[in-house]
């Protein structure tokens, strides 16, 4: 009678124990300070509070880079960038970088002083640096402007630096200019104009604009 207690008792025990763990699979489980609150359904690990915050695991880079074949989506805090981790494919990415586009209105613009950002290179050594590549045949531009009918009226190739313009195009804004700086509103001092009829080049022999960098030059 004895051993028959003790065997209904595991029996029982596994039971109970077999039930408990098929609830466990079944349920999401949320880690809260609020009794009032429930795991939300997409969620396998819900955190709630409206008083203390999610604390991830904290490292130094070096021990951050000695994690064992890291899992995808593993997400770390690094004690020297100040800053968070995640794991991916192609390796540990920044997750802390600043917002640099950002836009007002209709516009977008760029944040951020001392930048240079680069297209096709990822060495820009200008403000704004555009490079082609081998694959880039020589009558694809590797940058271009168009008016608003779709023409291209500036475009710049892997060889040569292209300007067009209508031929009946009139008015100040007609054709191609090069023009001196000026610190005062209004008109520029033209130096050079090409038109549809005429090429006029001006030449100001007291300008002190000299040296390498001084004026406009095609080589």
């Amino acid at each position: 009678m004895r051993k028959r207690t003790k065997h209904s008792y595991w029996l029982l025990m596994l039971f109970v124990f077999a039930l408990s763990g098929n609830s466990l699979i079944a349920q999401n489980t949320i880690i809260t300070d609020d009794d009032g609150q429930n795991a939300h359904n997409s969620a396998m690990l819900d955190v709630y509070s409206t008083s203390k915050g999610f604390l991830a695991p904290r490292m130094t880079s070096a021990q951050r880079g000695a994690i064992a074949s890291p899992a995808e989506g593993l997400l770390v805090y690094d004690t020297d960038d100040n800053a968070f981790y995640m794991y991916s494919s192609t390796g540990w990415t920044y997750l802390d970088k600043p917002l640099i586009w950002q836009t007002n209105n209709d516009s977008i613009y760029v944040t951020g002083s001392g930048k240079r950002y680069g297209v096709g290179t990822a060495s820009p050594f200008a403000k704004l640096t555009v490079q082609g590549d081998a694959t880039i045949a020589p009558d694809e531009p590797l940058f271009e402007v168009k008016n608003a009918a779709g023409d291209v009226i500036f475009a710049v190739y892997e060889n040569e630096v292209k300007v067009n313009f209508k031929e009946t195009a009139k008015g100040v804004k007609g054709g191609f200019a090069v023009g001196g700086l000026s610190g005062s509103k209004g008109n520029p001092t033209e130096y050079m104009r090409i038109t549809p009829d005429s090429v006029r080049i001006y030449i100001n022999d007291t300008a002190s604009a000299k040296g390498v960098k001084g004026g406009f030059a095609v080589g």
